[in-house]
């Protein structure tokens, strides 16, 4: 359509689940380092950030192996969709998230994975999880510019 697009760079943090949780030990927001840089369009979110998704818990939604961002900003407000969240005993992981009344349900894509449920207390909300292939393709004849 002609429309220009701002195209940003992300860090690629590390694999994160979409599988069974595992526990995280370090200061960062999810997982254990840099791993690189994404070229996406334009989050609108200086900290957001890029994971790679490890396990089959998401297909057919975020397959093994395919990165996904983390709007940190996307939290405030959050009820219900995609979402990256720390689980008691620090496991993190990418799942679907709905708040409720009565508490959180943490679910699946893939059948196959229970759904589990917390209090909203005993969770912590890392960020939003958009799929990159939802906000658009990159021209990479486009200047990327540095975030975080």
């Amino acid at each position: 359509n002609g429309e220009k697009v701002r195209v940003v760079c992300v860090p690629i943090l590390t694999r994160i689940p979409a599988g069974s949780p595992v526990a995280v030990e370090d200061a960062t927001p999810v997982g254990i380092g840099l791993e690189g840089w994404l070229r996406v369009p334009d989050p609108r979110d200086e900290n957001a950030f890029a994971l790679i998704a490890a396990g089959d818990s998401m297909e057919p939604i975020i397959h093994d192996g395919e990165p996904f961002l983390v709007s940190p900003r996307r939290r405030i407000g959050f009820t219900n969709g995609l979402a990256v969240i720390r689980l008691p005993g620090d496991e993190v992981c990418v799942k679907h998230v709905r708040f409720s009344s009565r508490g959180v349900e943490v679910g699946s894509a893939n059948p196959r994975y229970p759904v589990r449920r917390f209090s909203a207390e005993s969770i912590r909300l890392v960020g939003e999880a958009l799929l990159v292939r939802d906000i658009g393709s990159v021209d990479t004849s486009i200047p990327c510019v540095m975030q975080n």
